[in-house]
């Protein structure tokens, strides 16, 4: 099943982008909101197929090919306690058939873009979540919870 996003959604920074990190967060016990950031340049996302980078991409083809993302310029305050993180995508083309997927992070502290080092190659940290039985996107547009990494 490939779901997909679309990066002409939103416009943020005079930058394309698609889909968002949202980050609710308590900050020293006082206070609490939701930080929230975007794909912000082309060399942010990528698809990997067979050793061979993508990153002139449209959509991102969740389930059937090693997709990337990299948000950068993160502002968490020091002291925060997060709540809750997620990926929230929209619907670009409607598809059918669950799907599984695995979603872990990059073991570094400034991670490069996307230009020349592998996704399959980068030091993936010892903690993921699994995102399984996916149900089907069928609705363009769609920017839900169904949308929602958990």
């Amino acid at each position: 099943m490939n779901f997909k996003y679309n990066k002409n959604g939103y416009i943020l920074i005079a930058a394309l982008i698609g889909f968002m990190l949202a980050i609710p967060l308590q900050v020293s016990g006082a206070t609490s909101g939701t930080f929230e950031t975007r794909i912000i340049q082309l060399l942010d996302d990528v698809e990997e197929v067979s050793g061979s980078l993508n990153t002139n991409i449209n959509d991102l083809e969740l389930g059937d090919k090693l997709c990337a993302m990299r948000f950068q310029n993160l502002t968490i305050p020091q002291g925060s306690t997060i709540t809750n993180a997620y990926i929230q995508f929209s619907v670009d083309a409607a598809t059918t058939g669950a799907t599984d997927l695995t979603i872990w992070g990059e073991d570094i502290q400034n991670p490069e873009d996307f230009s020349s080092v592998l996704v399959s190659t980068r030091t993936k940290t010892t903690a993921s979540v699994a995102w399984n039985n996916v149900p089907d996107w069928g609705t363009v547009g769609e920017t839900g919870v169904a949308q929602q990494t958990p």
